[in-house]
């Protein structure tokens, strides 16, 4: 990106600095451009080269300069900003990255952490498009200060920080011919496992034996202990529901008696029932309208939002089929290998249309945390490693109001190879009301966006 900003990208930016502080009343002063000429301005100074990453002040600026300060008053009453951090902003939050640089896809077609910006610099655990707005919202009330005006004050979303919980209900029966079918191929080595032969062949003997029990348990209808354990923590969730297809969706319908019963529980007790689209759905509006309205016929309820299956998603194509589809937020994304800031920002961003250069009408709840990432992939241990690096991005977006989003499926609670798992989801939600979030719904979290955005 060899080029600065142009209009509509620096709107785009400036679109989500409104989250963070009212610049309404300063649009006059603000300049994107040279400094020379200028009185009592502030001016961002452009980038016009490449990707040079520099350190200033221990922040990361993807698009810097030689000079030693992020900002400076200068004798004509102007406000400097050395670097360009509008560009680096923009550079991360619009997934620029992901769409043009980075061509790393695992073998489901998803954008790898391997070959991203936050692994190449070192900015995973960092919101540091957070960082870059709070430079700048210092050099802004440095600049009222200086010409004896009011200092503005920060917005907040939350007033500690929000957590939107949610479920990815892909399974809702253990036992049966599809469990055990692929735990014998596991076993045998017919597909890739990250288990032990020993854990292996335990689970596949008790998927067996409940194979044949007709009083079989089944730990995946566990909605009961959910709702408990959440309403333990103050936390209301969303659920996401999986349609039935033949191409790796769900083994059940919505309109499945028990599932209707399952809906109505879940409204009186203030959870929310989102779509989980199945993986053609990230590039097929008519196949997710289809399957929202399937999901509103049986849960009587409108759909806001949910979550891509599998978190497939194409950045440059899915969330304008998210728009299409009448969809207001959707939290699909987060690299599924790695916990952290996809794209350095702990609030609600709006993606970028690069085809049509505006921002696309649909909320983007990014997802920091989920279980798979926590234990097949990272193999962190439990409880511990897992808590530590949970507390070290709660830490972050408590100092910046954001949301913390986690998903645990209702599936991933398997003692057996997962050892310490129902502790750990336990300790994690604990961990989450000492430090006074505020649990809701993604519908909720929409209406909170519409109250300061209005």
């Amino acid at each position: 990106m060899n080029r600065s900003l142009n209009e509509h990208e620096l709107a785009y930016v400036f679109q989500h600095l409104e989250l963070v502080m009212d610049t309404s009343i300063l649009k006059d002063h603000f300049i994107y451009g040279e400094s020379s000429d200028h009185t009592n301005k502030i001016i961002f100074i452009p980038n016009t080269e490449k990707l040079d990453v520099s350190t200033i002040n221990e922040l990361p600026v993807l698009f810097g300069s030689t000079e030693s300060d992020i900002f400076s008053l200068d004798e004509h009453g102007n406000l400097i900003f050395h670097h360009d951090l509008l560009k680096s902003s923009f550079y991360l939050l619009s997934c620029y990255d992901e769409c043009y640089v980075n061509t790393k896809r695992d073998p489901w077609g998803r954008v790898m952490f391997d070959g991203s910006i936050q692994k190449q610099i070192g900015i995973i655990d960092r919101p540091i498009v957070n960082e870059y707005f709070e430079f700048i919202f210092n050099g802004i009330n440095a600049f009222l200060s200086h010409h004896n005006k009011p200092k503005i004050t920060k917005r907040k979303l939350f007033e500690t920080f929000g957590l939107l919980l949610s479920h990815d209900i892909d399974v809702i029966d253990k036992y049966g011919w599809p469990h055990l079918g692929y735990k014998i191929k596991e076993l045998l080595g017919l597909v890739k496992s990250e288990h032990s032969f020993l854990s292996l062949l335990k689970s596949t003997i008790t998927s067996a034996f409940h194979f044949i029990n007709p009083w079989r348990p089944n730990p995946y209808w566990n909605f009961e202990y959910l709702h408990n354990i959440e309403s333990r923590h103050n936390i209301k969730a969303s659920y996401y529901f999986l349609d039935k297809d033949n191409t790796g969706g769900s083994r059940y319908s919505f309109d499945e008696k028990r599932l209707v019963s399952l809906f109505k529980k879940l409204k009186n007790h203030k959870h929310e029932i989102g779509i989980h689209g199945t993986t053609k759905t990230a590039n097929d509006s008519d196949m997710l309208v289809d399957e929202i309205s399937r999901l509103m016929d049986s849960s009587k309820v409108d759909i806001s939002g949910g979550r891509q299956h599998r978190l497939w998603l194409d950045p440059l194509k899915t969330f304008k089929i998210h728009e299409q589809s009448g969809l207001k937020y959707d939290s699909s994304f987060g690299f599924a290998e790695r916990e952290g800031f996809r794209n350095s920002f702990c609030l609600p961003f709006k993606p970028y249309d690069f085809e049509n250069q505006r921002a696309i009408d649909v909320w983007q709840f990014p997802l920091m945390v989920m279980d798979v990432t926590l234990f097949s992939y990272r193999k962190l241990d439990a409880p511990n490693e897992a808590l530590t690096s949970i507390e070290k991005l709660l830490h972050e977006v408590e100092k910046h109001n954001g949301i913390i989003t986690l998903l645990w499926h209702n599936s991933f609670f398997d003692e057996t190879l997962y050892p310490k798992v129902t502790t750990t989801y336990e300790q994690i939600l604990k961990l989450i009301e000492d430090h006074k979030a505020e649990g809701i719904t993604g519908k909720e979290v929409l209406s909170k966006l519409a109250n300061m955005t209005s």
